[in-house]
């Protein structure tokens, strides 16, 4: 691993919402890119953290609910 960046909840959340653009909710999944298992734990479980809760605040700001 070259970096130990984690994306943040409102990093996450700006590329769904980009995402939504070009394809409709119901459509839409998301998945870590592969590589975690080269990451740290630590870094691993943070950067999944951080996804599930950018998702929930799309969610919860356009009203979706859970698949």
């Amino acid at each position: 691993v070259k970096s130990y960046y984690i994306e943040t909840v409102e990093d996450v959340a700006n590329r769904v919402r980009a995402c939504l653009k070009h394809a409709p909710a119901e459509r839409l999944s998301l998945a870590p890119d592969c590589g975690l298992s080269q990451t740290a734990r630590w870094a691993a479980k943070q950067k999944l953290k951080n996804m599930v809760e950018g998702v929930k605040q799309v969610r919860e700001k356009l009203k979706l609910s859970k698949a």
